[in-house]
């Protein structure tokens, strides 16, 4: 019997800086059943597509959709790290806490948020559990830009990144060293949307476009395809991901791709695969 009709979003990326708010990054929407945990597993592939595990990250949510704990396995499937999520009344995440795999602490995260639930300063803590650093966050209209300080009595930091979003919250402009990708280092993106969805990434060096990713979506939103390609417009590399009847994905496939310069002939050929498993309430 169906629980819940929720269309499946998945809102997990790598740097809560690259995000308008945490709390919208640390939420699964489900369709159905309420997820309580979701197994990534991570296999590459050598030249004869012999399969090797490569590591396991476990992600478990409450009974609301939001993450609290995340379970980091290395490819002899031996736990290495842990993160547990904290939450305030607000539902705006309070704070990370990292550990290792004997659950020795390793440090932590503190969110701060202004009136309007927009993060304004994340003080992190060595794992003497002393402030090492803090992030600064400064809002203007649809613009922020982020400051990180190491001494807690300066007033000004140093620069890491400035963001531009639209009328909708959607990130359109990054600037900052971690967007790069797996075709070189990038300074810049912007994103370009449709129907609310991200549709073209473009990665510039300096302001010189280097790459840029395409994603395409099937009839339910689900992004089953990303595409990259060279500033020439070369296709470098694939991505297909596939759904099962719940809207919940099963599986990423990760292509490398070489053109033959007289045919035009595209030989695809699979570097990795991510195959994911479910557990729910």
């Amino acid at each position: 019997m169906i629980k819940n009709i929720w269309i499946l979003t998945l809102l997990l990326v790598c740097s809560i800086i690259h995000s308008q708010t945490p709390k919208e990054d640390l939420r699964v929407k489900w369709s159905e059943e309420k997820i309580k945990e979701i197994a990534e597993m991570k296999f590459t592939f050598d030249g004869r597509y012999k399969k090797y595990f490569e590591y396991k990250i476990i992600r478990q949510y409450n009974e609301d959709g939001f993450l609290i704990k995340k379970l980091y396995y290395d490819s002899e499937n031996k736990l290495y790290k842990q993160c547990d999520y904290l939450y305030d009344s607000k539902i705006n995440l309070a704070s990370v806490q990292t550990y290792d795999g004997d659950k020795m602490f390793i440090n932590k995260d503190i969110y701060i948020y202004d009136e309007n639930n927009r993060i304004i300063q994340i003080d992190k803590y060595s794992s003497q559990k002393n402030i090492s650093r803090y992030l600064r966050y400064v809002y203007s209209d649809n613009y922020r830009k982020i400051d990180t300080f190491f001494d807690t009595k300066k007033r000004q930091g140093i620069l890491i990144a400035t963001q531009l979003f639209d009328e909708n919250g959607n990130l359109i402009e990054d600037n900052n060293d971690n967007c790069s990708n797996e075709i070189g280092e990038a300074t810049k993106k912007t994103i370009t949307y449709e129907n609310n969805r991200p549709k073209e990434i473009n990665y510039f060096d300096n302001e010189i476009l280097i790459s840029k990713d395409i994603l395409s979506y099937d009839e339910n939103g689900n992004m089953i395809k990303s595409e990259t390609f060279s500033a020439s417009g070369e296709i470098l590399k694939k991505k297909l991901t596939v759904y099962n009847y719940q809207n919940l994905k099963t599986e990423e496939n990760y292509y490398d791709i070489q053109v033959h310069k007289e045919s035009g002939h595209q030989n695809y050929f699979i570097k990795a695969t991510a195959e994911y498993q479910y557990k729910f309430y």
